[in-house]
Protein backbone atom coordinates (compact mmCIF):
# COMPACT_ATOMS: atom_id res chain seq x y z
CA UNK A 1 0.00 0.00 0.00
CA UNK A 2 2.92 2.30 0.75
CA UNK A 3 4.15 1.97 -2.85
CA UNK A 4 0.78 2.94 -4.29
CA UNK A 5 0.62 6.03 -2.09
CA UNK A 6 4.17 6.96 -3.08
CA UNK A 7 3.47 6.58 -6.79
CA UNK A 8 0.28 8.58 -6.41
CA UNK A 9 2.16 11.39 -4.70
CA UNK A 10 4.77 11.34 -7.47
CA UNK A 11 2.15 11.61 -10.20
CA UNK A 12 0.34 14.42 -8.39
CA UNK A 13 3.65 16.21 -7.94
CA UNK A 14 4.67 15.79 -11.56
CA UNK A 15 1.22 16.84 -12.69
CA UNK A 16 1.95 20.24 -11.18
CA UNK A 17 5.66 20.24 -11.95
CA UNK A 18 5.29 19.38 -15.62
CA UNK A 19 2.87 22.23 -15.99
CA UNK A 20 5.27 24.50 -14.18
CA UNK A 21 8.90 24.25 -15.17
CA UNK A 22 11.03 23.04 -18.07
CA UNK A 23 14.48 21.56 -17.91
CA UNK A 24 17.22 24.12 -17.42
CA UNK A 25 20.97 24.36 -17.83
CA UNK A 26 23.13 26.38 -15.47
CA UNK A 27 25.21 27.48 -18.48
CA UNK A 28 22.25 29.03 -20.28
CA UNK A 29 24.74 31.34 -21.97
CA UNK A 30 25.98 28.23 -23.78
CA UNK A 31 22.51 27.09 -24.86
CA UNK A 32 21.39 30.16 -26.85
CA UNK A 33 18.64 28.40 -28.84
CA UNK A 34 17.06 27.17 -25.58
CA UNK A 35 17.26 30.70 -24.19
CA UNK A 36 15.79 32.75 -27.05
CA UNK A 37 15.15 31.82 -30.71
CA UNK A 38 16.15 35.39 -31.68
CA UNK A 39 19.76 34.39 -30.91
CA UNK A 40 19.95 31.98 -33.87
CA UNK A 41 22.92 33.10 -35.94
CA UNK A 42 23.72 35.96 -33.52
CA UNK A 43 27.50 35.60 -33.52
CA UNK A 44 30.45 36.46 -35.74
CA UNK A 45 31.32 33.43 -37.80
CA UNK A 46 30.11 31.04 -40.47
CA UNK A 47 28.44 28.49 -38.19
CA UNK A 48 28.33 27.39 -34.56
CA UNK A 49 28.01 23.93 -32.96
CA UNK A 50 27.35 23.48 -29.22
CA UNK A 51 27.18 20.31 -27.09
CA UNK A 52 25.92 20.28 -23.49
CA UNK A 53 25.74 17.70 -20.71
CA UNK A 54 24.27 18.03 -17.19
CA UNK A 55 24.15 15.50 -14.36
CA UNK A 56 22.34 16.51 -11.16
CA UNK A 57 20.80 15.22 -7.91
CA UNK A 58 22.88 12.04 -7.97
CA UNK A 59 23.29 12.35 -4.19
CA UNK A 60 19.51 12.10 -3.70
CA UNK A 61 18.20 9.65 -6.29
CA UNK A 62 18.95 8.29 -9.73
CA UNK A 63 20.69 11.25 -11.41
CA UNK A 64 18.76 13.54 -13.71
CA UNK A 65 20.77 13.54 -16.94
CA UNK A 66 20.23 16.11 -19.65
CA UNK A 67 22.02 16.44 -22.98
CA UNK A 68 21.59 19.07 -25.67
CA UNK A 69 23.08 19.90 -29.04
CA UNK A 70 22.60 22.77 -31.45
CA UNK A 71 23.77 24.05 -34.82
CA UNK A 72 23.13 27.56 -36.07
CA UNK A 73 24.43 29.98 -38.66
CA UNK A 74 23.75 33.44 -40.11
CA UNK A 75 22.18 33.35 -43.57
CA UNK A 76 21.56 35.87 -46.35
CA UNK A 77 24.48 38.00 -45.20
CA UNK A 78 25.37 40.91 -47.47
CA UNK A 79 28.73 42.66 -47.44
CA UNK A 80 28.59 46.06 -45.79
CA UNK A 81 25.12 45.53 -44.32
CA UNK A 82 24.16 44.63 -40.77
CA UNK A 83 20.84 43.08 -41.71
CA UNK A 84 20.75 39.30 -42.01
CA UNK A 85 18.84 36.24 -40.91
CA UNK A 86 19.81 33.32 -38.74
CA UNK A 87 18.88 29.63 -38.87
CA UNK A 88 19.29 27.01 -36.19
CA UNK A 89 18.38 23.47 -35.23
CA UNK A 90 18.57 22.22 -31.64
CA UNK A 91 17.83 19.06 -29.67
CA UNK A 92 17.64 18.13 -26.00
CA UNK A 93 16.95 14.93 -24.09
CA UNK A 94 16.28 14.56 -20.37
CA UNK A 95 15.90 11.38 -18.27
CA UNK A 96 14.83 11.38 -14.63
CA UNK A 97 13.89 8.92 -11.89
CA UNK A 98 13.43 5.16 -11.55
CA UNK A 99 10.87 5.02 -14.35
CA UNK A 100 13.12 6.93 -16.75
CA UNK A 101 10.67 9.78 -17.18
CA UNK A 102 11.97 11.32 -20.37
CA UNK A 103 11.62 14.47 -22.42
CA UNK A 104 13.00 14.71 -25.95
CA UNK A 105 12.55 17.63 -28.29
CA UNK A 106 13.92 18.89 -31.60
CA UNK A 107 13.48 22.55 -32.62
CA UNK A 108 13.94 24.64 -35.74
CA UNK A 109 14.69 28.35 -35.22
CA UNK A 110 14.58 31.26 -37.63
CA UNK A 111 15.72 34.77 -36.69
CA UNK A 112 16.03 38.19 -38.32
CA UNK A 113 18.51 40.90 -37.33
CA UNK A 114 17.83 44.52 -38.27
CA UNK A 115 20.64 47.05 -37.90
CA UNK A 116 19.73 50.41 -36.38
CA UNK A 117 21.51 53.75 -36.68
CA UNK A 118 22.38 54.19 -33.01
CA UNK A 119 25.11 51.48 -32.81
CA UNK A 120 22.54 48.82 -32.06
CA UNK A 121 20.42 46.18 -33.71
CA UNK A 122 17.22 44.38 -32.92
CA UNK A 123 16.59 40.68 -33.36
CA UNK A 124 13.37 38.69 -33.76
CA UNK A 125 13.02 34.92 -33.72
CA UNK A 126 10.50 32.12 -34.07
CA UNK A 127 10.91 28.48 -33.11
CA UNK A 128 8.86 25.38 -33.92
CA UNK A 129 9.48 22.10 -32.14
CA UNK A 130 8.37 18.49 -31.90
CA UNK A 131 8.42 17.13 -28.36
CA UNK A 132 8.10 13.65 -26.90
CA UNK A 133 7.36 12.56 -23.32
CA UNK A 134 7.71 9.00 -22.03
CA UNK A 135 8.23 6.78 -19.01
CA UNK A 136 8.69 3.03 -18.46
CA UNK A 137 5.64 1.67 -16.61
CA UNK A 138 7.32 -1.75 -16.17
CA UNK A 139 9.97 -0.25 -13.86
CA UNK A 140 7.35 0.72 -11.28
CA UNK A 141 6.49 -1.64 -8.44
CA UNK A 142 3.09 -2.02 -6.75
CA UNK A 143 1.64 -3.33 -3.50
CA UNK A 144 0.03 -6.34 -5.21
CA UNK A 145 3.47 -7.54 -6.31
CA UNK A 146 4.64 -8.01 -2.73
CA UNK A 147 3.99 -11.34 -1.04
CA UNK A 148 5.07 -12.94 2.21
CA UNK A 149 8.18 -14.13 0.32
CA UNK A 150 9.12 -10.70 -0.95
CA UNK A 151 8.75 -8.75 -4.19
CA UNK A 152 7.71 -10.64 -7.34
CA UNK A 153 7.77 -8.44 -10.51
CA UNK A 154 5.95 -11.21 -12.46
CA UNK A 155 2.77 -10.73 -10.47
CA UNK A 156 0.11 -8.45 -12.06
CA UNK A 157 -0.10 -4.97 -10.60
CA UNK A 158 -3.93 -4.89 -10.93
CA UNK A 159 -3.54 -1.19 -11.68
CA UNK A 160 -5.67 0.40 -14.43
CA UNK A 161 -3.37 0.86 -17.43
CA UNK A 162 -4.83 4.16 -18.48
CA UNK A 163 -1.48 5.90 -18.50
CA UNK A 164 -0.13 7.13 -21.82
CA UNK A 165 3.57 6.41 -21.45
CA UNK A 166 4.69 7.73 -24.85
CA UNK A 167 3.25 10.71 -26.69
CA UNK A 168 4.23 13.60 -28.98
CA UNK A 169 3.25 17.26 -29.26
CA UNK A 170 4.06 20.42 -31.24
CA UNK A 171 5.60 23.39 -29.48
CA UNK A 172 5.99 27.02 -30.58
CA UNK A 173 8.16 29.88 -29.27
CA UNK A 174 8.79 33.53 -30.10
CA UNK A 175 11.46 35.95 -28.92
CA UNK A 176 13.17 39.29 -29.44
CA UNK A 177 16.42 40.93 -28.32
CA UNK A 178 18.13 44.31 -28.48
CA UNK A 179 21.91 44.49 -28.86
CA UNK A 180 23.88 47.70 -28.24
CA UNK A 181 27.56 48.03 -29.20
CA UNK A 182 28.68 51.69 -29.12
CA UNK A 183 32.41 50.88 -29.26
CA UNK A 184 34.96 48.10 -28.77
CA UNK A 185 34.91 48.57 -24.98
CA UNK A 186 31.23 47.98 -24.31
CA UNK A 187 28.40 45.84 -25.59
CA UNK A 188 25.13 44.70 -24.08
CA UNK A 189 22.02 42.72 -24.87
CA UNK A 190 18.52 42.55 -23.41
CA UNK A 191 16.13 39.84 -24.58
CA UNK A 192 12.71 38.36 -23.92
CA UNK A 193 11.13 35.11 -25.14
CA UNK A 194 7.86 33.26 -24.63
CA UNK A 195 7.96 29.46 -24.85
CA UNK A 196 5.00 27.06 -25.25
CA UNK A 197 2.81 29.73 -26.83
CA UNK A 198 0.32 27.04 -27.93
CA UNK A 199 0.30 25.37 -24.47
CA UNK A 200 0.91 21.77 -25.67
CA UNK A 201 -1.31 19.11 -24.15
CA UNK A 202 0.38 16.51 -21.93
CA UNK A 203 -1.25 13.12 -22.43
CA UNK A 204 0.01 11.23 -19.38
CA UNK A 205 -3.61 10.24 -18.73
CA UNK A 206 -5.85 9.42 -21.68
CA UNK A 207 -8.66 11.53 -20.26
CA UNK A 208 -6.39 14.34 -19.07
CA UNK A 209 -6.39 17.85 -20.49
CA UNK A 210 -3.19 18.96 -18.75
CA UNK A 211 -1.32 21.73 -20.57
CA UNK A 212 2.29 22.86 -20.54
CA UNK A 213 2.30 26.37 -19.13
CA UNK A 214 3.85 29.17 -21.22
CA UNK A 215 7.32 30.12 -20.03
CA UNK A 216 8.53 33.72 -19.98
CA UNK A 217 12.29 34.27 -20.28
CA UNK A 218 13.99 37.63 -19.68
CA UNK A 219 17.76 37.81 -20.00
CA UNK A 220 20.46 40.44 -20.15
CA UNK A 221 24.24 40.77 -20.17
CA UNK A 222 27.03 43.25 -20.73
CA UNK A 223 30.68 43.05 -21.79
CA UNK A 224 32.71 45.84 -20.18
CA UNK A 225 36.34 45.94 -21.29
CA UNK A 226 38.74 47.58 -18.85
CA UNK A 227 40.80 49.87 -21.04
CA UNK A 228 44.53 49.19 -21.45
CA UNK A 229 44.19 45.78 -19.78
CA UNK A 230 43.34 42.23 -20.82
CA UNK A 231 40.34 42.07 -18.47
CA UNK A 232 36.64 42.13 -19.36
CA UNK A 233 33.74 42.19 -16.87
CA UNK A 234 30.62 40.30 -17.94
CA UNK A 235 27.62 40.72 -15.58
CA UNK A 236 24.41 38.92 -16.58
CA UNK A 237 20.99 37.85 -15.33
CA UNK A 238 18.31 35.39 -16.41
CA UNK A 239 14.69 35.22 -15.23
CA UNK A 240 12.28 32.35 -15.94
CA UNK A 241 8.60 32.44 -15.05
CA UNK A 242 6.37 29.44 -15.79
CA UNK A 243 3.01 29.08 -14.10
CA UNK A 244 3.50 29.58 -10.35
CA UNK A 245 7.22 28.80 -10.60
CA UNK A 246 10.05 31.23 -11.20
CA UNK A 247 13.82 31.09 -11.38
CA UNK A 248 16.22 34.02 -11.16
CA UNK A 249 19.97 33.78 -11.71
CA UNK A 250 22.40 36.67 -11.31
CA UNK A 251 26.17 36.82 -11.50
CA UNK A 252 29.24 37.78 -13.44
CA UNK A 253 32.06 36.28 -15.43
CA UNK A 254 35.51 37.74 -15.85
CA UNK A 255 37.45 37.24 -19.06
CA UNK A 256 41.23 37.46 -19.25
CA UNK A 257 42.74 37.64 -22.72
CA UNK A 258 45.74 35.35 -23.09
CA UNK A 259 46.37 36.11 -26.75
CA UNK A 260 45.01 38.79 -29.06
CA UNK A 261 43.83 37.87 -32.53
CA UNK A 262 45.76 38.96 -35.62
CA UNK A 263 44.02 42.01 -37.01
CA UNK A 264 44.72 41.41 -40.71
CA UNK A 265 46.39 38.05 -41.32
CA UNK A 266 44.11 35.90 -39.16
CA UNK A 267 47.16 33.77 -38.34
CA UNK A 268 46.53 34.04 -34.61
CA UNK A 269 43.10 33.72 -33.05
CA UNK A 270 42.05 35.13 -29.70
CA UNK A 271 42.57 32.93 -26.67
CA UNK A 272 40.84 33.64 -23.35
CA UNK A 273 40.22 32.20 -19.92
CA UNK A 274 36.96 32.94 -18.06
CA UNK A 275 36.05 32.54 -14.41
CA UNK A 276 33.09 33.66 -12.36
CA UNK A 277 30.16 32.77 -10.18
CA UNK A 278 26.35 32.94 -10.44
CA UNK A 279 23.64 32.65 -7.82
CA UNK A 280 20.31 31.00 -8.57
CA UNK A 281 17.87 32.47 -6.06
CA UNK A 282 16.94 30.10 -3.20
CA UNK A 283 18.64 27.19 -4.96
CA UNK A 284 22.34 27.15 -5.78
CA UNK A 285 25.69 28.91 -6.05
CA UNK A 286 27.28 28.16 -9.42
CA UNK A 287 31.04 28.64 -9.89
CA UNK A 288 32.08 28.57 -13.52
CA UNK A 289 35.26 28.35 -15.61
CA UNK A 290 35.59 28.60 -19.39
CA UNK A 291 38.50 28.28 -21.80
CA UNK A 292 38.46 29.73 -25.30
CA UNK A 293 41.16 28.32 -27.56
CA UNK A 294 41.09 29.15 -31.26
CA UNK A 295 37.67 28.03 -32.50
CA UNK A 296 36.76 26.01 -29.39
CA UNK A 297 35.24 27.05 -26.06
CA UNK A 298 35.01 24.63 -23.13
CA UNK A 299 32.80 25.44 -20.12
CA UNK A 300 32.51 23.77 -16.72
CA UNK A 301 30.12 24.58 -13.86
CA UNK A 302 29.02 22.89 -10.66
CA UNK A 303 25.76 23.63 -8.83
CA UNK A 304 26.41 23.91 -5.10
CA UNK A 305 22.97 23.43 -3.57
CA UNK A 306 22.21 25.98 -0.81
CA UNK A 307 18.43 25.55 -0.47
CA UNK A 308 16.55 23.63 2.23
CA UNK A 309 17.29 20.51 0.19
CA UNK A 310 20.86 20.55 1.55
CA UNK A 311 19.71 18.26 4.39
CA UNK A 312 19.44 15.54 1.77
CA UNK A 313 21.73 16.76 -1.02
CA UNK A 314 24.63 17.70 1.31
CA UNK A 315 25.18 20.73 -1.00
CA UNK A 316 25.81 18.48 -3.99
CA UNK A 317 23.84 19.73 -6.97
CA UNK A 318 25.29 18.72 -10.28
CA UNK A 319 28.07 19.10 -12.80
CA UNK A 320 27.60 20.62 -16.23
CA UNK A 321 29.90 20.61 -19.26
CA UNK A 322 29.67 22.50 -22.54
CA UNK A 323 31.73 22.49 -25.73
CA UNK A 324 31.30 25.11 -28.45
CA UNK A 325 32.90 25.33 -31.89
CA UNK A 326 32.61 28.44 -34.07
CA UNK A 327 33.89 28.42 -37.64
CA UNK A 328 35.20 31.94 -38.21
CA UNK A 329 35.33 33.59 -41.59
CA UNK A 330 38.74 35.08 -42.43
CA UNK A 331 37.39 38.61 -42.37
CA UNK A 332 35.64 38.12 -39.04
CA UNK A 333 38.39 36.79 -36.81
CA UNK A 334 39.30 40.17 -35.36
CA UNK A 335 35.73 41.24 -34.64
CA UNK A 336 34.43 41.24 -31.09
CA UNK A 337 31.72 38.72 -30.38
CA UNK A 338 29.29 38.71 -27.46
CA UNK A 339 30.98 36.64 -24.75
CA UNK A 340 27.60 35.83 -23.21
CA UNK A 341 26.67 33.91 -26.35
Amino acid sequence: MRKIILIGVIFVFFRGFLNAQDIHFSQMNNTPLLLNPALAGAFHGDYRVILNYKDQWGSITIPYRTIAASYDMPIFKKKGRQDNMGFGVSFFSDKAGDAGMGTNQVNLSLAYKKGLQNSSNILFGLQAGLGQRSFDFSKLSWDNQYTEYGYDPNLPSNEPLSYNNNFYYFDFTGGAAWNYVPDRYFQSMLGVALYHINQPRLHYYESSDERLNPKLVVHGYADIVKKHTNLTYMPCFILFRQGPQYEFTLGSMFKYRLQEASLFTGYYEEENVFFGIWYRLNDAIIPCVRFEFRKFTFGLTYDVNVSKLTKISHARGGIEISLMYIKHGKSKRHLAKPSFL
